[in-house]
């Protein structure tokens, strides 16, 4: 509870309790749904809304999305908190072995990074992006900046303007590609054909769950965070490029996933394990 209320220093009108339940959905339902319950206002800054203010906010979160919550066991729920407070970088569990990236190494993004992704997922990250008015390239960052520092840190650089949400006029930023697209994959740059580490789940039930990866997806990043994301995926013996869709895919779509009669199932994975891989 303590990191949550650090998070409160940055954002006055929020009490703790708002980001223990916001952190945990985003794990667990994705990017996309917490941000329109949020817009529904069914998310307050104080917790849960005690009406529903609007038809589309009819599933009550209280008997629906915290029930789902409920059951994951708790220290899956600590790891998952553990996670979306310090990223998988900074995580309590392993910052005794890493250093803290140098903040004024995170205004030049001088690394590309390229991979494919399937358009569910590139149809959710344009979605938030509509609403928050950023590029596609932006939530990419944004996502995996939190996923690898977590949301503390990712507020401090906000504030410390080291971090910038939205690059496209920032001031910072040379050379802003918000995506590319292309029929073939780029051999000098990070692709699935150049690694050919094992697979970390059957293709079969990704492509079922989220179609095949059909466009290829340009993105700059901090050479500095491209580096880090190298080091987990390479301690996981994966490839750069299936770790960044995963990622991309859960933080947006969430872990939470429906079968063909809508029932939602949580999947009992170690949260580490499953960001890394």
């Amino acid at each position: 509870m303590g990191a949550a209320c650090e998070l409160t220093r940055h954002h006055l009108e929020t009490c703790p309790a708002y980001w223990v339940i916001r952190l945990l959905l985003e794990w667990h339902f994705g990017r996309v749904q917490t941000h329109q319950l949020i817009s529904y206002k069914v998310l307050n800054g104080r917790g849960w809304c005690d009406s529903l203010p609007t038809k589309e906010a009819s599933a009550d979160l209280r008997t629906v999305f915290l029930p789902q919550l409920m059951l994951a066991t708790p220290d899956l729920l600590i790891e998952a908190l553990d996670y979306k407070i310090y990223g998988v970088w900074l995580s309590q569990r392993t910052v005794a072995l890493r250093t803290m990236p140098d903040t004024q190494c995170l205004l030049n993004t001088d690394a590309a990074v390229n991979f494919w992704l399937p358009d569910s997922v590139l149809d959710a990250a344009d979605a938030l992006g509509k609403d928050l008015e950023l590029t596609r390239s932006d939530v990419i960052r944004n996502i995996l900046f939190l996923h690898l520092y977590g949301r503390i840190f990712y507020e401090h650089c906000l504030a410390q303007d080291t971090w910038k949400a939205r690059w496209r006029n920032a001031g910072h930023f040379d050379h802003d590609i918000m995506f590319s697209r292309s029929t073939r994959p780029k051999t000098d740059q990070v692709g699935e054909e150049q690694h050919k580490s094992p697979e970390p789940a059957p293709r079969s039930t990704y492509i079922a769950a989220y179609g095949k990866s059909v466009k290829s997806i340009k993105v700059w990043l901090p050479s500095v965070m491209r580096e880090h994301l190298e080091q987990i995926t390479e301690s996981k013996n994966n490839a750069l490029a299936e770790t960044l869709r995963r990622v991309l895919t859960t933080d947006l779509l969430g872990r939470a996933k429906s079968n063909e009669e809508g029932e939602s199932a949580l999947q009992e994975t170690k949260l580490t394990h499953f960001c890394t891989r």
